[in-house]
Protein backbone atom coordinates (compact mmCIF):
# COMPACT_ATOMS: atom_id res chain seq x y z
CA UNK A 1 0.00 0.00 0.00
CA UNK A 2 1.80 3.16 -1.27
CA UNK A 3 0.22 5.61 1.48
CA UNK A 4 2.62 3.04 3.84
CA UNK A 5 5.65 3.96 2.33
CA UNK A 6 8.45 5.83 4.57
CA UNK A 7 9.07 8.13 1.91
CA UNK A 8 5.42 9.07 1.87
CA UNK A 9 4.95 9.40 5.55
CA UNK A 10 5.72 12.76 7.28
CA UNK A 11 5.94 13.30 11.22
CA UNK A 12 1.84 13.88 11.00
CA UNK A 13 -0.35 12.26 8.53
CA UNK A 14 -3.99 13.63 8.52
CA UNK A 15 -6.34 11.01 7.36
CA UNK A 16 -9.75 11.30 6.02
CA UNK A 17 -12.03 8.52 6.98
CA UNK A 18 -14.40 8.48 3.75
CA UNK A 19 -11.18 7.27 1.64
CA UNK A 20 -12.71 5.56 -1.43
CA UNK A 21 -10.89 1.95 -1.86
CA UNK A 22 -9.91 1.18 2.18
CA UNK A 23 -11.47 2.50 5.17
CA UNK A 24 -10.11 5.41 7.16
CA UNK A 25 -9.52 3.24 10.18
CA UNK A 26 -7.76 0.45 8.87
CA UNK A 27 -5.19 3.13 7.57
CA UNK A 28 -4.71 4.31 10.64
CA UNK A 29 -4.50 0.57 12.15
CA UNK A 30 -1.68 -0.39 9.79
CA UNK A 31 -0.12 3.20 9.80
CA UNK A 32 0.54 2.65 13.51
CA UNK A 33 1.48 -0.88 13.43
CA UNK A 34 4.24 0.56 10.76
CA UNK A 35 5.50 3.48 11.69
CA UNK A 36 3.87 4.56 15.56
CA UNK A 37 6.14 7.64 15.58
CA UNK A 38 3.84 8.94 12.55
CA UNK A 39 1.63 11.62 14.71
CA UNK A 40 -2.63 10.99 13.19
CA UNK A 41 -5.19 13.59 12.97
CA UNK A 42 -8.22 12.15 11.60
CA UNK A 43 -10.96 13.76 9.75
CA UNK A 44 -14.77 12.41 9.87
CA UNK A 45 -18.26 13.60 8.29
CA UNK A 46 -19.12 12.05 12.35
CA UNK A 47 -18.73 14.56 15.39
CA UNK A 48 -20.10 12.17 17.54
CA UNK A 49 -17.66 11.12 21.12
CA UNK A 50 -18.02 7.51 20.28
CA UNK A 51 -16.09 7.76 16.67
CA UNK A 52 -13.26 10.06 17.96
CA UNK A 53 -13.30 7.46 21.11
CA UNK A 54 -12.75 4.88 18.58
CA UNK A 55 -9.99 6.13 16.78
CA UNK A 56 -8.29 7.90 19.30
CA UNK A 57 -7.96 4.46 20.68
CA UNK A 58 -6.54 2.80 17.63
CA UNK A 59 -3.76 5.53 17.79
CA UNK A 60 -5.21 8.57 16.51
CA UNK A 61 -2.91 11.99 17.83
CA UNK A 62 -6.65 13.65 17.55
CA UNK A 63 -9.99 13.70 15.72
CA UNK A 64 -11.66 16.38 14.10
CA UNK A 65 -15.18 16.87 12.39
CA UNK A 66 -14.81 17.57 8.70
CA UNK A 67 -17.61 21.01 9.54
CA UNK A 68 -14.68 22.43 11.67
CA UNK A 69 -13.35 25.75 9.54
CA UNK A 70 -9.74 25.31 7.81
CA UNK A 71 -7.89 27.14 10.21
CA UNK A 72 -8.72 24.85 12.91
CA UNK A 73 -6.89 21.91 10.76
CA UNK A 74 -3.83 23.98 10.74
CA UNK A 75 -4.29 24.66 14.43
CA UNK A 76 -4.46 20.45 15.16
CA UNK A 77 -1.59 19.95 13.44
CA UNK A 78 0.44 23.00 14.86
CA UNK A 79 -1.16 21.44 18.17
CA UNK A 80 -0.08 18.02 17.31
CA UNK A 81 3.26 18.89 16.35
CA UNK A 82 3.73 20.77 19.26
CA UNK A 83 3.07 17.72 21.39
CA UNK A 84 0.39 19.06 22.94
CA UNK A 85 -3.25 17.97 23.77
CA UNK A 86 -6.15 19.31 22.10
CA UNK A 87 -8.48 21.84 23.90
CA UNK A 88 -11.65 20.53 25.66
CA UNK A 89 -10.10 16.54 25.64
CA UNK A 90 -8.82 15.07 22.13
CA UNK A 91 -11.79 16.01 20.08
CA UNK A 92 -13.28 19.31 18.71
CA UNK A 93 -16.02 19.21 16.75
CA UNK A 94 -18.46 21.89 15.90
CA UNK A 95 -19.39 22.26 19.24
CA UNK A 96 -15.95 22.45 20.84
CA UNK A 97 -14.51 25.97 21.15
CA UNK A 98 -12.15 26.90 18.09
CA UNK A 99 -8.17 26.12 18.25
CA UNK A 100 -6.74 29.00 19.03
CA UNK A 101 -3.35 29.09 16.80
CA UNK A 102 -0.22 29.79 18.17
CA UNK A 103 -0.05 33.80 16.44
CA UNK A 104 -3.31 34.21 18.43
CA UNK A 105 -2.05 33.61 21.73
CA UNK A 106 0.62 37.29 21.08
CA UNK A 107 -0.41 40.15 23.63
CA UNK A 108 -1.03 43.00 21.82
CA UNK A 109 1.80 44.45 21.88
CA UNK A 110 3.61 41.14 21.24
CA UNK A 111 1.43 41.30 18.16
CA UNK A 112 2.69 44.93 16.98
CA UNK A 113 6.36 44.13 17.16
CA UNK A 114 5.35 40.71 15.50
CA UNK A 115 4.50 42.21 12.37
CA UNK A 116 7.09 45.24 11.78
CA UNK A 117 9.41 42.38 12.46
CA UNK A 118 7.52 40.08 9.41
CA UNK A 119 7.86 43.77 7.63
CA UNK A 120 11.32 43.88 7.92
CA UNK A 121 12.09 46.11 10.73
CA UNK A 122 15.18 45.19 12.69
CA UNK A 123 14.80 45.62 16.89
CA UNK A 124 16.64 49.15 16.55
CA UNK A 125 13.77 50.21 14.28
CA UNK A 126 10.72 48.50 16.39
CA UNK A 127 12.07 50.00 19.59
CA UNK A 128 11.98 53.55 17.65
CA UNK A 129 8.52 52.95 16.24
CA UNK A 130 6.89 51.69 19.61
CA UNK A 131 8.68 53.76 22.02
CA UNK A 132 10.31 50.88 23.65
CA UNK A 133 13.71 50.58 24.52
CA UNK A 134 15.81 48.15 22.39
CA UNK A 135 16.36 45.29 25.62
CA UNK A 136 12.08 45.64 25.84
CA UNK A 137 11.88 44.82 21.99
CA UNK A 138 14.42 41.63 22.33
CA UNK A 139 12.59 40.53 25.56
CA UNK A 140 9.08 40.80 23.37
CA UNK A 141 11.10 38.91 20.67
CA UNK A 142 11.68 36.27 23.16
CA UNK A 143 8.29 35.83 24.26
CA UNK A 144 7.18 35.66 20.92
CA UNK A 145 9.50 33.06 19.75
CA UNK A 146 8.51 31.14 22.34
CA UNK A 147 4.67 30.92 21.72
CA UNK A 148 5.23 30.26 17.84
CA UNK A 149 7.90 27.92 18.30
CA UNK A 150 10.31 29.69 16.70
CA UNK A 151 14.07 29.39 17.43
CA UNK A 152 14.76 32.54 15.61
CA UNK A 153 13.59 35.79 14.21
CA UNK A 154 13.91 34.19 11.09
CA UNK A 155 11.67 31.51 11.62
CA UNK A 156 9.29 33.73 13.00
CA UNK A 157 8.85 35.46 9.79
CA UNK A 158 8.73 31.93 8.09
CA UNK A 159 5.78 31.26 10.28
CA UNK A 160 4.04 34.66 9.40
CA UNK A 161 4.67 33.54 5.52
CA UNK A 162 3.07 30.12 6.29
CA UNK A 163 -0.06 31.14 8.17
CA UNK A 164 -0.64 33.66 4.98
CA UNK A 165 -0.90 36.66 7.53
CA UNK A 166 -0.46 39.72 5.65
CA UNK A 167 2.28 42.27 7.01
CA UNK A 168 0.65 45.51 5.96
Amino acid sequence: MGVLSPAALGDILVLDLSLPMIPGAEVLTRVREKHPAVRIIVLSMYAEEHYAARMLRAGARMYLAKTRPPEDVVAAVVTVAEGRDAPQGLVASPESPRVQLPHERLSEREHQVFMLLVQGAGVGDIAVGLNLAASTVSNHLARIREKLGAKSNAEVIRYAFVAGLNPE
